[in-house]
């Protein structure tokens, strides 16, 4: 009989101490603020305008770039003929796209120009880029290749690959070496 009371005196207190502590306290159901001290976060995004070349193997900025080559010895060419050929060293290349990033609001556009030897009709050179937006274009004149307006959602490929240059012959060149250099230009209008 002692046991049955203490058990149920047991029971009551702890019940008791149950509802005391469920009670909503006067604070509102929240902490009382005591004080409080804070900082400033500060994020600085820098005006962005860059133009790479870049390679499959993670390279991201290739600082000397393979030379796009088309190159027979005269049997080859001999048993090739006039027509329209991808590059001899397109093996070799370290380099497989041109990109650009841009964090502005205008307008921004890519420029392709040639530059060198002369005695070689450039426009038999041509690249079709599988870039979305991006202009097939020859080395025969300067050209806009791409034309946009505001930001490029970091890194934009224009999918110029040097794998996907031609050359097209057609029995009227003069023989020699001849070698040009391309500039892509990341500019505003």
């Amino acid at each position: 009989m002692k046991k049955t009371v203490l058990t149920t005196v047991l029971l009551t207190l702890l019940l008791a101490a149950g509802a005391a502590f469920a009670q909503p306290g006067s604070s509102g159901g929240g902490p009382t603020v005591l004080g409080d001290k804070g900082h400033s976060v500060s994020v600085g995004i820098p005006s962005m305008a860059f133009i790479r070349m870049t390679s499959g193997n993670g390279v991201a900025d290739v600082t000397d770039p393979t030379t796009v080559e088309f190159a027979w010895t005269a049997d080859t060419f001999a048993s090739i003929g006039d027509g329209t050929y991808a590059p001899t060293n397109a093996a070799s290349f370290n380099w497989d796209d041109v990109q650009v990033r841009y964090n502005g609001v205008a307008d921004w556009q890519v420029e392709v120009s040639t530059s060198g030897a002369t005695g070689f009709d450039w426009s038999k050179v041509e690249m079709d880029p599988a870039g979305a937006g991006t202009s097939t274009y020859d080395l025969g004149a300067d050209a806009t290749v791409v034309s946009d307006t505001g930001n490029t959602t970091g890194w934009r490929s224009l999918g110029i690959d040097p794998a996907n240059y031609r050359v097209t012959l057609d029995g009227t060149e003069s023989i020699g070496t001849y070698t040009a250099t391309v500039t892509f230009t990341l500019q505003s209008p």
